[in-house]
């Protein structure tokens, strides 16, 4: 897996063979090159990118230079600046000219080197390199124009984009915030008391933000859907890009009443706009107000000045007047879910709501709702601990066994999409957060010894399954139920999703020697998956063949298998050559099935270090696209570092790759051996 910093990560991957007498090159002499590549400061790659050169482009080389890697590198000139480049990237000239070979296509959708794109919020932040953990070293102006240097997609799938931002600054920018579009920069207005607003152009995405009647967004660009309707793409008051619908706006300014609804219960007027200025009075929970001005204070709060039917003018914090009643935003709480004094347990608590209490939601802090409630108590609230609809649907009901495929399934029927967790305790699952009732089995089902429902210490239910000795199980928890696959321990029939990472025009890492990652993988996976059905597994691999498969094609797989595992192959790679060892990654915060995914990544990466005798580096929580978009259990594993000498000369061997595959398949044996 690539880990260079992001001016590295993008340097071409295909290497040609050192040009035969290259050390007796006269300058200046041309080359030609036959993909992109990069174009560094000095004579390794941890020098910055200055530019690139695109397939086919003939070059004017002026000088050559041996690293310290023992590396040839050649000097470049092209006009408008000079830099260096691996010789090996280059070719000579045939006299006949041959056809340019054509340039490597970037993803699919990412804008191509060269072309320009449009900044699509307002001072949309240009960073050093590609995250956000980068400082910020220019800002983009809504539909700024700014030409594409490079692309690199991160290990979480995020794709980024390096533009030249001034004359004389160059950054990366996540591509959401841009587009090769200039924008159609037209307003909208919300034409209906609440319009929602959402991530993608579709009544079936979700609903990110929700505007009142007059609020002013601004088109972007628009698209018809299968029915014809058309959406827009809007930029939003929260310098969002989101989609809306065209039958809640107008493309004429909206009157909007001056009428404002007081939406909490201890709303007071204040003579200023800030909480130092004294309270002139209380105003009445939805009692009227007429709208005057907004301001917002140096502290970034914004405020309402208003004035009340008999006359008393004020200020309000914006947050506590709708335009609407239906603005109002609710959730009800589960029993005995503690309202607090701060956004975290260490806070004391200042009231505890009653099972299926609505409360009004005043704002949100990282997982916590600041709530009020019916007694106009407000206070945080751990935002698991409530529900936006009424708690009595979160329901596990009508649990049938069932086979499917010669395999056994307990299966119950969801109420509704709602989230909950599990957990694994000796030979007992148990399923827990939210549910307000489980229905337990009528028959038996082989392999669980019992179902039974207990109630938790917040009054929600506790669902937990025993299994009979020698049996395991695999979860998935759909949008319309929850199944839960018995089987007996052993990898006898398990069934395992191998994916070999990269492939086709991506070649993941490139090791000293030019050892491709791609070619590593694959050939790992291809004894991994003979190891594994020697001993009764069932497996297949996302590709068998050197061919490129985009992250969301190798999660789709998954998603729609009945498989019990998902195994992600790579090889690690660093800018310095001193790393080495072997690491396995598995997400927990999205993926459903994190517990069970932690368990085998714990069990793999112990038996395969044991196995190909590298340093262990231990397992680690990281969102990588594979792991969290992915409805089984997975993990990513990283076999070694193809950047370290030693490590890629490892990895060249058949040894190595044998016994990285009997080392995963004892894993897994572990793995498939407990619950």
């Amino acid at each position: 897996m690539k880990k260079f910093l992001a001016s590295s990560v993008l340097a071409t991957t295909v290497l040609f063979p050192v040009l035969a007498g290259a050390e007796e090159l006269r300058f200046p002499t041309k080359l030609t090159t036959a993909e992109r590549v990069e174009i560094h400061k000095g004579a390794t790659v941890n020098y910055p990118v200055v530019t690139f050169i695109t397939s086919g482009q003939k070059v004017t080389v002026i000088d050559q230079f041996t690293n310290s890697f023992g590396q040839l590198w050649y000097r470049v000139d092209l006009g408008t600046v000079k830099g260096w480049a691996p010789a090996s990237q280059f070719k000579k000239m045939d006299e006949t000219e041959p056809p340019v070979p054509p340039a490597v296509e970037p993803p699919t959708g990412v804008p191509g080197i060269g072309s320009d794109v449009y900044s699509y919020t307002n001072n949309a932040e240009v960073r050093r390199g590609a995250a956000a953990s980068y400082t910020v070293n220019a800002y983009l102006s809504f539909n700024a124009k700014v030409p594409v240097l490079a692309t690199f997609t991160s290990p979480s799938g995020e794709i980024w984009l390096r533009v030249q931002a001034t004359p004389a600054v160059a950054g990366w920018i996540p591509s959401s915030f841009v587009s090769t579009a200039q924008a159609l920069d037209m307003p909208l207005y919300v034409s209906v008391d609440s319009a929602n607003v959402r991530n993608g152009p579709s009544m079936d995405s979700d609903v990110m933000e929700a505007y009142p009647k007059g609020t002013k967004l601004t088109a972007l660009e628009q698209q018809a859907d299968a029915d014809g309707d058309v959406w827009y793409k809007v930029l939003t008051p929260s310098n969002q890009n989101l989609w809306v619908h065209e039958s809640v706006v107008s493309q004429q300014p909206v009157y909007v009443s001056p009428t404002r609804y007081v939406a909490t219960r201890n709303t007071s007027l204040y003579s200023g706009a800030s909480y130092q200025y004294k309270i002139k009075q209380k105003l009445g929970y939805l009692s009227t107000v007429t709208f005057i001005q907004e301001f917002t204070n140096s502290m970034g709060q914004t405020w309402l000045n208003v004035k009340t039917p008999t006359g008393v003018a004020g200020w309000v914090p914006k947050d506590e007047l709708v335009s609407s009643k239906s603005e109002i935003k609710y959730v009800y709480g589960m029993s005995k879910a503690p309202v607090r004094r701060g956004a975290s347990t260490n806070y004391s608590v200042n009231v505890y709501l009653k099972e299926n209490e609505s409360v009004i939601v005043l704002d949100e802090l990282n997982g916590w709702l600041n709530v009020e409630t019916s007694a106009g108590i407000r206070g945080w609230v751990d935002k698991s601990l409530t529900s936006p609809t009424s708690l009595t649907i979160r329901k596990l009901s009508a649990p049938i066994y069932e086979i499917k495929n010669g395999e056994q399934y307990l299966v119950w029927k969801k109420s509704s999409n709602y989230k909950f967790k599990y957990s694994i305790s000796g030979n007992q699952l148990k399923l827990y957060g939210g549910l307000t009732d489980v229905e337990t089995p009528m028959a038996n089902v082989p392999g669980i010894e019992s179902v039974t429902v207990q109630n938790s210490g917040a009054g929600d239910k506790i669902a937990i399954l025993t299994f009979q000795p020698g049996h395991t199980f695999t979860i998935r928890n759909s949008k319309t139920e929850v199944s839960i696959k018995v089987m007996e321990t052993g990898l006898l029939g398990k069934k395992i999703l191998l994916d070999p990472g990269h492939g086709g025009k991506d070649s993941g890492a490139v090791g000293p020697t030019g050892l491709r990652e791609k070619d590593v993988v694959l050939s790992t996976g291809l004894l991994l998956k003979r190891e594994l059905e020697s001993y009764g597994a069932i497996v297949y691999m996302t590709r068998s063949t050197d061919v490129f498969l985009e992250l969301s094609q190798r999660t789709a797989i998954a998603n729609a298998s009945d498989y019990d595992a998902f195994i992600s192959l790579h090889a690690n790679a660093n800018t310095s050559r001193t790393p080495r060892g072997t690491e396995t990654y598995y997400n927990t915060t999205v993926n459903f099935n994190g517990v069970k995914s932690a368990a085998m990544a714990s069990d793999i990466q112990r038996n395969l270090v044991s196995s190909i005798g590298t340093p262990s580096r231990g397992i680690k929580e990281q969102a990588f696209y594979v792991n969290r978009i992915n409805e089984l259990p997975s993990i990513l594993v990283e076999l070694a570092f193809i950047s370290n000498r030693t490590e890629e000369s490892l990895m060249r061997s058949d040894t190595f790759k044998k016994n990285s595959a009997i080392g995963i398949r004892k894993g897994l044996e572990q793995y498939f051996s407990n619950l």
